[in-house]
């Protein structure tokens, strides 16, 4: 888990300074523009729907229907540290952008934004949630096959979710790459706090 946390506080750490400086300015601007001149009806439907899914119009209502799951198991803490995790991510993510305050791409948006740009909060939110749930039901399946299918579908939706920010026209390619690595830290970060909280409370049920 330091490991991780490591990584993706460098990466964070390396977004920070570079993004700001003009050749890496140039490559967020060619990978947007790329992705840009592929633009097409069915693309935009589901790269738009892939950012829905990155939503918080998505993301609260599987929260509620996980939280139900979670509460007919009884598993009450499990609770808590998803919708903290809900919420906390995207205060978090606020609380970033209006520290670094980057202005959006202006380069032919399928739709307009108007808050800051860095770093990705769809980018942010999804590697976050989409990372703990995947976590809860890793809890649950034991076949390895499984569980690297389950890892491989969890990944690959995180993934469109961000590349379909920089499809749209909305953000940077360091915008996600910056979302997605503090909100993975952030991830690590509360599993790490409750695994810690999980093993108080299993020693008072025992005493």
């Amino acid at each position: 888990m330091f490991k991780l946390l490591l990584i993706t506080g460098i990466t964070f750490f390396l977004c920070v300074i570079l993004y700001p400086s003009e050749p890496i300015y140039l490559i967020d601007v060619q990978i947007s523009l790329f992705f840009e001149s592929i633009r097409s009806i069915p693309l935009n439907k589901f790269f738009s729907a892939m950012s829905d899914i990155g939503s918080i119009k998505f993301l609260l209502p599987l929260s509620l229907i996980c939280g139900i799951f979670l509460f007919i198991r009884r598993r009450y803490l499990e609770i808590v540290l998803l919708f903290f995790i809900l919420f906390s991510v995207r205060f978090l993510n606020e609380l970033i952008k209006n520290m670094f305050k980057r202005e959006r791409p202006n380069m032919n948006p399928v739709y307009e934004l108007t808050d800051y740009s860095f770093p990705s909060g769809h980018a942010m939110n999804s590697i976050a949630l989409y990372s703990l749930l995947c976590y809860f039901v890793l809890k649950y399946v034991k076949n390895s096959n499984s569980r690297r299918g389950i890892l491989f579908i969890s990944s690959l939706v995180i993934l469109l979710i961000g590349v379909s920010r920089i499809y749209l026209g909305v953000h940077f390619f360091t915008d996600v790459i910056a979302g997605f690595s503090i909100g993975f830290a952030w991830f690590i970060l509360n599993i790490v706090f409750f695994a810690k909280i999980s093993r108080i409370f299993d020693k008072n049920r025992t005493v």
